[in-house]
């Protein structure tokens, strides 16, 4: 990317976060519903998501849960200090961050929008995910053949 690219890039960047309107949802975890205004909400069976965020730096691969981690925009307004903490895994503790387990969760906005599931966009179609015990089985070689 070009010099020119990079000030387009961080002039949209700026816009965005000075303008960002946090996202209201519903979450229904393990049959219980909420309905939260966020900025993100994950739900993760692994620590790091897209290059090393560590979204949740609890969780545990192998104890059969997931953890919902919804994150909201801080009462100071400041979607940065958010954002930086989201990063490096510090944003757990705050007040703008709740972490739920749970086996079974539905993340719908509240009006149809664009969502980004695992990289990929979607229009107009709720988050569904259950864990089931022994669902993916992976092998490994001997090395032998």
């Amino acid at each position: 990317m070009g010099k020119s690219g990079k000030i387009t890039y961080l002039k949209s960047l700026i816009y965005c976060v000075h303008h960002f309107t946090p996202y209201k949802m519903k979450i229904s975890i393990n049959g219980e519903e909420t309905e939260e205004e966020v900025i993100m909400v994950g739900v993760c069976n692994g620590i790091a998501i897209g290059g090393g965020m560590k979204l949740s730096p609890r969780s545990v691969i192998n104890d059969n849960k997931m953890e919902v981690i919804s994150v909201r925009l801080p009462k100071s307004g400041n979607i940065m200090k958010a954002l930086f903490g989201f990063v490096k895994g510090k944003h757990i503790d705050k007040e703008y961050t709740t972490c739920r387990v749970c086996d079974k969760v539905t993340v719908t906005p509240a009006e149809p929008q664009t969502v980004q599931i695992d990289g990929e966009l979607y229009d107009g179609m709720d988050f569904k995910c259950e864990l089931i015990k022994n669902g993916l089985r992976t092998f490994r070689t001997t090395g032998k053949k």
